[in-house]
């Protein structure tokens, strides 16, 4: 038995670094590459989703049974295998190159490709079934709000943009959110079972530093942009301006939900915005 998993790992790691180390993003081969296709699901999703709620309104609750729990578990899981992915391919680049600076900036004419980005492709593909958020949440009668609509609307032409664009930053962005996602999964897994975990705060805190730290980590990209440019910058400009929509749209809520004020105090944490 201990020599057919080893050989079973051994077959995994080498199907692994096939398909991760030969990736090349190419938008008229590779699947949803195609700008049209971001487009029309971000459109698509947000006029769905009000024709639903719509559909619903006055409507009990559905019972969804472990749906809910099974999705949660589904993207926890899944995030801590993106970010525990990029982190390997990423110390293996350091490794290489001796230098961090392809954290913070890609030369001009970058093409992606290799195992690194083959994790900001899977990244970006889990943008898409993150959008079951949305429908679970319109079936079990809780309402949408701006800021999980915006979020899930915009967040897959940002992942798309990572690619099409090779947009330097990516990587840290893509660990920070994954690990970010990690925790607030395993968050929303455990209230599905049943339990209140007493850490919900710390989800929106989490999100919000997030945010901060790239426009942190927008001070060494310039340095090395003066020094001889960086690709993505277009894209990064998008990227920046969305986090700092999310700043001051978490920001809000942070202080809506987390006031001394009792009656304020009973709001749930966003949900599947991070």
């Amino acid at each position: 038995w201990t020599l057919a998993a080893v050989d079973a790992m051994d077959s995994l790691g080498e199907q692994y670094a096939n398909i991760a180390g030969n990736f090349v993003y190419n938008p008229s081969i590779t699947p949803l590459g195609e700008r049209q296709v971001v487009l029309l699901t971000s459109i698509g999703y947000v006029i769905v989703m009000l024709l639903l709620q719509e559909l619903r309104r006055g409507k009990p609750p559905m019972n969804l049974g472990a749906l809910p729990k099974v999705h949660n578990l589904i993207l926890c899981l899944g995030s801590l295998v993106m970010f525990l992915g990029a982190a390997y391919e990423g110390y293996m680049e350091y490794k290489s190159t001796h230098s961090a600076k392809f954290l913070f900036c890609l030369p001009e004419g970058f093409e992606v490709k290799g195992a690194l980005y083959f994790w900001s492709y899977i990244y970006y593909l889990s943008k898409y079934y993150e959008l079951l958020d949305t429908v679970i949440l319109v079936l079990r009668g809780k309402g949408l709000n701006f800021l999980h609509v915006f979020h899930h609307a915009f967040v897959i032409l940002m992942a798309y943009l990572w690619l099409e664009c090779a947009q330097s930053l990516q990587t840290i962005a893509l660990l920070t959110n994954t690990f970010i996602h990690v925790v607030m999964y395993s968050y929303y897994f455990l209230v599905s079972c049943g339990y209140q975990p007493s850490w919900k705060k710390l989800i929106t805190q989490g999100q919000i530093v997030q945010f901060m730290f790239s426009f942190i980590c927008l001070a060494p990209f310039g340095l090395y942009y003066r020094e001889g440019g960086c690709s993505g910058a277009a894209a990064l400009l998008f990227n920046a301006v969305f986090n700092l929509a999310l700043i001051a749209l978490f920001g809000n809520f942070f202080k809506k939900s987390y006031s001394k004020s009792p009656k304020v105090t009973t709001k749930k944490a966003p949900r599947g915005i991070a």
